[in-house]
């Protein structure tokens, strides 16, 4: 979105309205060769929040903004203001590779390639060597992608986290993450994850700007706080 640009997405007296407002909403998320924006996927990642059992229990009436620093902003009942800020979770270089692919309208099976947070970028041309050759490499061992996804939301975390406290930044009165995991792994067990993910050194200093981490993947919703971690299926399922 445009810097400082506010849009109000909806204004409801209950929860049930406010969802069957966000339901009317255009969430599609184009093909990243066919114009995806960052906004696409935001309003894709809090749709899904609203619609979850993580957004049960906010204070109505309440209006929901899509802005800029922070992406969404709810201003409740009585005055508390919720800044969530969003980040979709996925390695630069896979990103490409998957834009590539859709250039040349492959549609093939892929090995998953590893990645690590922060990782260098690749040139057009290797990362394209990668997909003709498309090697299997060394894959995974034991707990090792359960391990992965952990050190890789708390990366994406990390970074949002030094975003936050810049100036100019409104946190509101509670300040919540919100985290599209697009990360390349293999079928991982999700609460082996889970618990990597809340022991992780780094979380506690995490916890001191975010008070809640909420984790969308395609079958629900992880919700991280200093209380716990509760996973929340999406209602269809």
């Amino acid at each position: 979105m445009t810097s400082k640009q506010q849009e109000l997405l909806a204004q409801a007296d209950t929860l049930e309205a406010l969802r069957d407002a966000i339901a009317k909403l255009d969430i599609a998320v184009p093909l990243r060769t066919e114009g995806r924006k960052t906004a696409h996927v935001e309003r894709y990642a809090i749709a899904h929040l609203v619609a979850s059992a993580a957004f049960s229990d906010v204070r109505f009436p309440l209006k929901l903004f899509h802005q800029d620093r922070p992406d969404f902003l709810i201003e409740e009942h009585g005055g508390r203001r919720i800044a969530i800020e969003q980040v979709e979770a996925i390695p630069e270089n896979e990103a490409k590779r998957a834009a590539l692919r859709e250039l040349e309208e492959d549609e093939g099976v892929h090995f998953i390639q590893h990645a690590e947070p922060g990782e260098e970028k690749r040139s057009t041309e290797q990362l394209r060597r990668e997909i003709r050759n498309d090697e299997a490499g060394d894959g995974w061992v034991g707990d090792s992608a359960e391990r992965e996804w952990a050190a890789a939301m708390i990366h994406f975390a990390s970074v949002k986290l030094r975003l936050i406290g810049k100036d100019g930044y409104d946190r509101g009165d509670e300040t919540w993450l919100l985290i599209y995991d697009n990360w390349p792994a293999p079928v991982i067990k999700p609460e082996l994850a889970a618990r990597y993910f809340t022991q992780h050194p780094a979380l506690a200093e995490i916890f001191k700007g975010f008070g809640r981490i909420l984790v969308l993947d395609d079958h629900g919703i992880w919700e991280f706080s200093a209380n716990g971690a509760r996973y929340h299926p999406h209602s269809a399922e």
